[in-house]
């Protein structure tokens, strides 16, 4: 089993990177592709998946392309992307797989394994325990899954690695987890259509967070939120759905440098946008809510259901 990958040259560094969906570039030590100078963010780029592409998101970085500004940039063979005068990035080299693991019954909801790392890590969910999936190496954690020679495996505690397979169930920490394959042309199309749970009355909600945009889809419907009602949306599905509080998921959007005041202001009126968009499409406006404690988290049915394609 594949897992959609880009190979990029970076002159500057003289390296060759292989990159996937949730691949950082930017200043931070941690970034994929990290390149030191001040005219690149931080946080400048993200890889991410969409539909059956790969592509790269400005986060807090321009990117151009044959000259022009663009997002996000593609990710195909032969293209180069300048980050900034004098520092360009080649794709050399794209891998697609034609399907889709789809990992069932985390906190998070159904979420698409497209990272080459995981890690499951304990949480709890309207008072249950759950556990969250976090595309790292955390160490310590109750479980990690990852890709090697195109297999996925599994590992809980001190155990030893089992491949991960559709159909099968597993327990990580009194958790039922289980894979499905989805084609990747029409992953998300077939999971509001789909129950990959089991037999239900209802039809999920499936909130689908791309960061610049947001899909919403109900009952046959999909609403499609844009802006920064989307990004805050995205950053609260990379934070597991919360609860969070309002600055950390504020700052991500906005940057920590701004003054609080204006963060604040910023922040509320984001969320009557999103309220009012979600309400526009008649979808529940509470899905993104406050606590009560400063704190903001997706509030989810059980049959509800999120994935991450940031």
């Amino acid at each position: 089993m594949q897992f959609p990958s880009a190979r990029i040259y970076v002159p500057l560094n003289q390296v060759v990177v292989t990159v996937h969906p949730g691949s950082f570039v930017g200043r931070l030590p941690t970034a994929d592709i990290h390149i030191v100078d001040p005219r690149v963010s931080e946080a400048h780029a993200l890889v991410s998946l969409r539909g059956n592409a790969l592509k790269l998101l400005s986060l807090r970085g321009p990117l151009r392309v044959a000259g022009k500004t663009v997002d996000p940039a593609p990710l195909e063979p032969g293209t180069q992307i300048e980050l900034a005068s004098g520092i360009e990035m080649f794709v050399e080299d794209v891998q697609i797989p034609p399907v889709m693991l789809v990992l069932c019954g985390t906190e998070q909801g159904t979420v698409e394994l497209g990272a080459a790392t995981y890690s499951l890590l304990p949480g709890t969910s309207q008072g249950r325990a759950t556990v969250r999936l976090v595309p790292d190496y955390v160490d310590g954690a109750p479980a990690h899954v990852w890709y090697s020679a195109n297999t996925l495996w599994i590992r809980q505690a001190d155990g030893a690695a089992e491949e991960l397979v559709p159909g099968r169930k597993w327990q990580v920490a009194g958790c039922p987890l289980w894979l499905v394959e989805l084609p990747l042309t029409s992953t998300s199309d077939t999971l509001a259509n789909r129950d990959v749970e089991g037999p239900s009355s209802l039809r999920p909600l499936v909130l689908i967070a791309r960061y610049t945009s947001l899909h919403v889809q109900q009952g046959g419907r999909t609403l499609i939120v844009h802006g920064k009602p989307s990004e805050l949306t995205s950053e609260l599905v990379r934070f597991g759905g919360g609860p969070v509080s309002w600055d950390v998921l504020a700052g991500e959007v906005w940057g920590r440098e701004m003054d609080r005041i204006l963060l604040r202001k910023n922040f509320d009126a984001t969320m009557a946008r999103l309220r009012a968009r979600l309400k526009e499409g008649e979808v529940r406006e509470d899905v993104v809510a406050l606590d009560g404690k400063g704190n903001v988290e997706l509030v989810l049915h059980p049959e509800d259901r999120v994935l991450d394609q940031t």
